[in-house]
């Protein structure tokens, strides 16, 4: 490998520990923000909270990850928004500690951090982030912390580090699906730069690939009886907007959206590093150098996989959000493309920064308001709690809620976090007190029929709803049904969740979703109640 470019001269000692403490403070600021605002979950929020009443190898369509340190977190702090927000902020603070970590590597301590300051301005990472996005956010964390490693084994090859570094391509495939790209894209480059394959391809190598396979083993058997219901949702989505007959049309569509999804992912950042760039004293391209090489590959392979898809029909459509695993590190590579000739460059960016983030967290904490003057329905101010507050008084001691979907199950549950609630389609394998709300709290879609149980008792039925007391207000309207189900051979006593860590081998083994297959009788995606010790 060819020597590291030096740390340009100014970089200092005490860069580290400051930005890294500047760090903490800005996610610190995002959690008391989030738990200041309170209200409702978002959508991705509100899954992990309805998700994460029990561990299982799978998700419908996730992998198990983020759900197994939601579950952790509610373990240790309680169902609440705070157990939320520390769980995305710590990963957040991962992510761009790692960057900075992978950065000093390679442009110094002040380019690290400017570096790693800059990943605010991508969107998915600045801003969506903190308001609805968690696997996505793993799957990143996951990644840079992979690059970090990567580089480390390069400067100090080693077995520790080749374990590390399988642990992590293991863990990175039970945050998100997508994380293949950059195993992919890493893959490739350490092949195609003679200097980095000369290290890492020797007679240890086959050390990071087991590892990494022994970690998603569980999850792999997992997937194999569920592929079907795992890959549904992930196939439509890709081929959202595209017809089956037309596969020129089909290849046309997939190469617009690929290009602007890669364009949106880098905006606004790239008018930040070409200003940058384009300083007075600009420096000169390293475009030969093994980093930039390094770079260019790891791109090249992660997006040929992408171009792959989308030139073979099977990829319509590209979320940009899909590309973070890989494209995170842009703002590294282009100074290692494009060093700049002097450290006042990323000292005037860590003061840009500066002012951007305050403006952010500005922007963050009146987020609901500001959604709301443009015309968008914030989710977050849905009136659960009001709701919560209507269902106490009227239906006291229900034992379990059954809801049409899982954004209305897992608000629900954030409102009354000891007792369990399940998919409508699960209600008749309970028993007890049971109330079933169907809609959406909106009326945007198609409400679902109200089940007929065996040994069902109809105690009440009609609408409930509430009202939010702010502005803008909103509100939610459910129709009820209040049930009380007879204890039979099919139907469960509703229990309060056991221990969220208790013996997840024999859940796995006593689902539908073992190590046999689904049963016959098995829902696709069904979160059905699993009883562990109350």
């Amino acid at each position: 490998m060819t020597a590291i470019a030096e740390p340009i001269a100014g970089n200092k000692q005490r860069t580290r520990p400051a930005f890294l403490a500047a760090l903490g403070v800005y996610f610190f600021l995002q959690i008391l923000i989030r738990v200041w605002q309170g209200g409702a979950a978002e959508m991705d929020e509100a899954e992990q909270v309805f998700y994460a009443q029990h561990l299982r190898p799978g998700y419908e369509n996730q992998p198990p990850l983020y759900t197994w340190l939601q579950a952790l977190a509610f373990q240790l702090a309680g169902v609440n928004h705070f157990a939320l927000a520390v769980t995305k902020n710590l990963l957040m603070f991962a992510l761009y500690a790692s960057v900075y970590q992978s950065a000093r590597l390679l442009i110094g301590r002040t380019g690290a951090a400017a570096v790693s300051a800059s990943l605010a301005m991508i969107v998915t990472l600045g801003w969506e982030a903190q308001i609805d996005r968690t696997h996505s956010i793993l799957a990143t964390a996951v990644a840079a912390a992979s690059l970090w490693c990567y580089l480390a084994l390069l400067r100090a090859p080693g077995p520790r580090l080749r374990v590390l570094l399988g642990l992590l391509f293991g863990l990175g495939m039970l945050s998100k699906y997508n994380f293949l790209l950059f195993v992919l894209g890493l893959t490739g480059a350490s092949l195609l730069v003679p200097e980095h394959r000369r290290i890492i391809w020797t007679r240890d190598v086959w050390m990071t690939p087991l590892v990494g396979l022994l970690i998603m083993l569980p999850h792999a058997v997992w997937f194999a009886g569920q592929a079907d219901t795992a890959t549904t949702d992930t196939l439509r989505k890709m081929h959202e907007g595209g017809s089956p007959m037309a596969y020129g049309a089909n290849v046309m569509l997939g190469l617009r959206h690929f290009g602007l999804s890669i364009l949106s992912f880098i905006t606004p950042l790239w008018v930040l590093l070409a200003c940058a760039w384009t300083a007075r004293k600009r420096g000169s391209p390293r475009l030969a150098s093994a980093d930039a090489r390094f770079f260019f590959w790891l791109y090249a392979c992660g997006l040929g996989a992408i171009a792959a898809l989308v030139l073979g029909g099977e990829l319509v459509h590209v979320q940009s959000r899909w590309l973070q695993p890989l494209l995170f590190s842009f703002p590294l590579a282009f100074f290692v493309f494009f060093p700049p000739v002097s450290a006042a460059v990323y000292r005037r960016m860590l003061a840009t920064m500066a002012a951007f983030a305050a403006l952010l967290v500005t922007a963050l904490a009146f987020r609901p308001q500001l959604q709301a003057a443009l015309g968008r329905d914030p989710r977050i101010l849905q009136p659960f709690p009001e709701l919560a507050a209507a269902i106490r008084q009227r239906f006291p001691g229900v034992e379990a809620f059954a809801v049409q979907d899982r954004f209305v199950g897992g608000n629900m549950r954030l409102q009354f976090p000891q007792v369990p609630v399940v998919l409508m389609r699960d209600a008749c394998a309970l028993s007890g007190e049971l109330l079933l709300l169907s809609g959406d709290g909106m009326d945007d879609v198609a409400r679902t029929p109200m089940p007929a149980c065996a040994n069902m008792r109809v105690i009440g039925k009609g609408k409930i709803g509430a009202r939010s007391g702010g502005r803008p207000g909103e509100q939610l309207e459910f129709d009820y049904l209040w049930i009380s189900i007879a204890p039979g051979p099919e139907t469960k006593k509703p229990a309060r969740m056991a221990s969220a860590f208790e013996k997840l081998w024999s859940e796995y083994k006593d689902s539908n979703l073992g190590p046999s297959g689904p049963k016959p009788d098995a829902l696709p995606g069904c979160a059905t109640l699993r009883r562990g010790r109350a």
